[in-house]
């Protein structure tokens, strides 16, 4: 997104909202890694290598275990989400008055503004499709112009889901290759 904010004014608007992120994250993260080394030592710690760590093998409930947390928070808590406009653009809102930047900036914006929309899978979390939903299929009843919470969406959920499948293949794929090989010995320093 681009802006036309002051870099003084940028940065006293985002650095709080992402500071108080970040924590939140490395929180989330800290319960992930104490799980998995509770569960499976050696996948954290190379020194706690033990004998049954050695027979393991490929660590398939700590995967499953994670599958699950991560279905359930995409899936259910994202319906909980707030309706609100994220950090850049409540920012930009207050700043301008406007809910979003005009996409006229320049050519190469244009060119990427609309390569997006054609390759965008699931645009604003919500499968592709040729008609824009006005409203998304909520749990209770609302009045005209109120969002009614918690949004239980479909296509929330399985942006989500997939998000969620996506990256944790990514993180297990990635593990498996960086992981160290049997019958190979780390170089003593």
């Amino acid at each position: 997104m681009i802006t036309s904010l002051p870099w003084a004014t940028f940065l006293a608007l985002m650095l709080p909202i992402h500071l108080a992120i970040g924590v939140v994250e490395g929180l989330a993260t800290a319960v992930v890694i104490a799980f998995i080394g509770r569960a499976r030592p050696d996948l954290v710690d190379a020194g706690a290598e033990t004998a049954a760590s050695q027979r393991a093998g490929f660590p398939t409930r700590v995967i499953a275990s994670v599958a699950i947390l991560a279905a359930l928070t995409a899936g259910v808590l994202s319906w909980f989400a707030s309706s609100l406009p994220d950090g850049l653009e409540w920012s930009i809102s207050r700043i301008t008055g406007k809910g979003e930047v005009d996409e006229g900036a320049s050519a190469a914006h244009q060119v990427l503004a609309e390569m997006q929309r054609q390759v965008a899978l699931l645009p604003d979390y919500k499968p592709a499709s040729g008609e824009e939903k006005t409203s998304p299929g909520n749990a209770g009843e609302a009045s005209e112009g109120e969002a009614a919470w918690p949004a239980v969406d479909a296509g929330t959920s399985l942006a989500g889901v997939l998000g969620a499948a996506v990256t944790l293949f990514l993180v297990t794929a990635i593990g498996y290759l960086l992981r160290p090989r049997r019958g190979r010995t780390p170089p003593r320093t």
